[in-house]
């Protein structure tokens, strides 16, 4: 199937980033030692990404100071580990959109019936949180405020924050008004930082355009990554992330869900994300430091997470399966999985719209041999 690698960014969605970096406080500087100490990148590498980074950060903090407070309150992640804020659920991004004006993005978003609404704010809440539905529940049973509510009470959220989504829920031209400045300014910032942002983007097409000549990407993806997903009859379109650099998401196709036309698979790709992948993957010296290999032996910590190793060492699960096996909630075994794919101990493959996981017997084998390099020999 075809790939389209996007010759832009997603104006809106690197808004939505650069403001996440303000919240946060944290200047490129910091992400940077973190890339260094965690894939083992040069500086040299990293040189010119960061400096345009660094560059976009400081006129962002200097042009939206007296907007503090309000980008705190909405883009500080309610969990340290996490990603989902107050900003989540009022601007219902999908970079699907990635062409999208903040007009066009401000229509789409107020444009939802309540169903949709019940639906968008469930699916958020879903994929962030241990959320104690019914086996057999999906994101569609959600369809008003009091159902959307049982869910809030389900999750580790504290009062403070579920009124937060309660409100938004019930006030999102509010929201949406109270964030419009913030992301209007940001947005100029990276339309005027073209000229700084814009070889990179080049350096990022040339690269995959090169790469995709030789194989197509579902198959690259499914060598490089844990995960193997069923290609996209529309195919896909490779969007690169100036500000998000190190990190690769996906928006996949929901097959017409709430009328609209099929689309293609949108991959939102860090300028950054191959070249880390490419160097793991061919660094043959490459070993588990003790910092890594104790987050892995923690993660072994949990029985639930040993059980399901154990049960996969038999044959492949999905989800459902592995919640009866265990008497879990198919949202528990979701946020178990999760953190194992992400630790590259289980891999994934989608057929037919499930999910099905696999023990990656070589990431387990890797992990037990440095375990015993470092307490016995």
């Amino acid at each position: 199937m075809k790939t389209t690698v996007y010759n832009g960014i997603d104006l809106f969605g690197e808004a939505v980033t650069l403001l996440e970096y303000l919240a946060s406080e944290e200047p490129p500087s910091e992400s940077r030692k973190q890339f260094m100490h965690k894939y083992g990148v040069s500086p040299e590498v990293l040189e010119k990404p960061f400096g345009v980074c660094t560059k976009i950060y400081e006129e962002g903090k200097r042009r939206l100071r007296s907007r503090r407070e309000k980008i705190r309150e909405y883009f500080t992640p309610y969990f340290e580990d996490g990603m989902l804020c107050k900003a989540s659920f009022a601007l219902l991004r999908e970079f699907s959109d990635y062409e999208s004006s903040l007009e066009k993005r401000k229509e789409i978003c107020l444009g939802y019936s309540q169903e949709r609404r019940s639906y968008e704010f469930y699916v958020l809440l879903q994929s962030g949180y241990q959320i104690q539905v019914e086996e057999d529940a999906q994101p569609k049973d959600c369809k008003d405020l009091p159902e959307l509510l049982e869910c809030l009470d389900r999750t580790e959220l504290t009062a403070e924050q579920k009124w937060e989504i309660q409100w938004v829920f019930n006030h999102p031209a509010q929201a949406f008004q109270e964030l419009e400045p913030c992301l209007k300014t940001a947005m100029e910032i990276l339309r005027e930082q073209e000229a700084l942002w814009r070889p990179l983007v080049e350096q990022f097409c040339e690269s995959w355009e090169r790469r995709l000549a030789d194989t197509g990407f579902y198959a690259y993806l499914k060598e490089q990554t844990n995960v193997s997903i069923e290609e996209n009859a529309r195919g896909a379109v490779l969007l690169p992330s100036v500000l998000a650099m190190g990190t690769i998401s996906m928006c996949m196709d929901e097959g017409g869900k709430w009328e609209r036309e099929s689309r293609a698979d949108v991959f939102r790709m860090g300028v950054l994300a191959e070249q880390i992948g490419v160097q793991r993957l061919l660094d043959e010296d490459f070993t588990l430091g003790k910092k890594e290999l104790a987050e892995l032996l923690k993660i072994l910590s949990d029985e639930s997470k040993l059980e399901i190793l154990s049960l996969l060492k038999e044959r492949r699960y999905y989800g459902g399966e592995l919640a009866k096996k265990l008497k879990l909630t198919t949202a528990t075994i979701s946020h178990h999985m999760s953190i194992l794919v992400n630790n590259g101990l289980v891999t994934i493959s989608k057929e037919q719209n499930r999910g099905y996981y696999a023990l990656n017997e070589e990431a387990v084998r890797r992990l037990l041999s440095r375990t015993e390099e470092l307490l016995l020999e």
